[in-house]
């Protein structure tokens, strides 16, 4: 009988085999041949608030190296990890200079075929000149901004006609349709009002849930803008209640939950609240936002994958690697990301020509392969073409702050429908 590890293993090892051929094979083709060091390069903020998350994430793609050198081997080739740290050390966010700085030294390493990177948008605003003069990809796990990904958004993102910008992780325009699809025919609302806290993502956020909210049949009630710096907001939320919406949507950051969260349970005490990842990244969420926003709905661009039998013995290495820390969805992304990489370097190995970064870049615009989130293909701009938003509930319980939901999943052009667990 196969034990629940073993059959973690073997989906582990199935997804390596998908990535190309059965590891005896290229053992016994590449045995007698001294292998070439290949560097995926890994730049990342490693200080600061998120430090034991990023540890896991940089253990993440360790793993996957690992794994694919051990079951899977490339003839002739030995791939590492070369990480660096791209964070300003205090508040762990990024610091553009250095992730610019990182981005040039990976660039100028002879055996850097690709980098896994970075974890703000503002990396990828900075580095894409780079990494598209240079024809050198990078696949993120972590950005879910879709103007990054949007040729008519900037140019300098992609200063050539190709992308050399991937993504595991879903963008955030699933979350809006997710987020209306799940209180229109879940739980039956039918009229919103809106909320934003002034800043160019929260207008951005609340814009994409009102048009998908009007999409899903629901009635519009109207805008209200909040200072994210404030500790009162009764001067917005009194207004409100003459319209009695059955729901709240909050485009905006973790700032204002606290106070927002009291003032809408006094204000508006019977209507349902949904919000994004920028309120409610579990990464962020103090024990206070915890409290005042429970009951939330808060969407997040990303298949729940720590919770998935496939992925048992990973989570289990994942803390033994990183002393226990709590996981998250996207260390499972950032594994899938560095098993894309390695079948791209493995796409151009089989083909015969000298491995390149800019080979390796063109592999990637072809990838198929069936990986833990699923099956993982990128469309011409660089996304995912199997886009996933989860829905959870805050709520502090054993499961962390936030309580799952359900996910929902779109596939092209597709309409949005709720996950079948075998799709994830």
């Amino acid at each position: 009988m196969i034990s629940r590890r073993q059959s973690s293993r073997l989906l582990v090892g199935g997804v390596l085999a998908s990535a190309g051929i059965a590891a005896g094979v290229w053992r016994a083709t590449s045995a007698e041949t001294k292998t070439r060091p290949v560097k995926i390069g890994f730049t990342w903020p490693m200080a600061g608030s998120e430090a034991q998350w990023a540890a896991g994430m940089k253990a993440a793609a360790s793993l996957a190296i690992e794994d694919s050198n051990a079951q899977a081997p490339i003839p002739g080739y030995t791939i590492s990890l070369l990480a660096l740290d791209e964070g300003e050390a205090v508040r762990g966010t990024v610091d553009a200079g250095r992730a610019v700085t990182n981005a040039r030294a990976l660039i100028d390493d002879n055996d850097v075929m690709g980098i896994l990177a970075p974890r703000f948008v503002e990396a990828v605003k900075v580095m894409s000149p780079l990494m598209g003069r240079s024809h050198m990809a990078f696949v993120s796990p972590a950005v879910s901004d879709p103007e990054v990904t949007d040729p008519t958004f900037d140019r300098n993102l992609r200063p050539t006609s190709i992308s050399v910008f991937f993504r595991t992780i879903s963008t955030d325009a699933v979350q809006a349709s997710a987020m209306a699809r799940h209180f229109s025919a879940r739980l039956g609302i039918s009229t919103v009002y809106g909320l934003d806290d002034g800043t160019p993502r929260g207008v951005v956020a609340l814009s994409r849930f009102r048009d998908a909210a009007e999409r899903a049949g629901m009635r519009w009630l109207g805008r209200g803008e909040i200072d994210p710096t404030a500790t009162n907001f009764s001067a917005v939320l009194d207004p409100m209640r003459v319209n009695d919406p059955q729901a709240v949507y909050f485009g905006g950051g973790p700032e204002a939950v606290a106070a927002l969260g009291a003032g809408l349970r006094h204000w508006l005490p019977h209507a349902v609240v949904g919000t994004s990842n920028l309120a409610c990244d579990p990464l962020h969420m103090t024990q206070a936002d915890i409290a005042a926003s429970a009951g939330w709905y808060a969407s997040m661009p990303w298949p729940h994958l720590i919770v998935e039998e496939r992925t048992a013995d990973l989570r289990r290495r994942l803390q033994q690697a990183t002393n226990g820390a709590p996981l998250d969805d996207r260390m499972i992304l950032m594994y899938d990301a560095a098993l894309v990489m390695i079948d791209a370097i493995r796409q151009v190995v089989a083909s015969g020509d000298e491995l390149l970064p800019y080979r390796v870049r063109n592999a990637l615009r072809s990838t198929k392969l069936q990986a833990l989130q699923g099956p993982i293909e990128f469309t011409p701009n660089g996304d995912v073409t199997q886009q996933t938003a989860s829905l959870f509930q805050v709520a502090d319980g054993a499961e962390g702050p936030l309580r799952y939901v359900d996910s929902y999943t779109q596939l092209g052009t597709e309409p949005l429908q709720p996950a079948r667990r075998r799709d994830l």
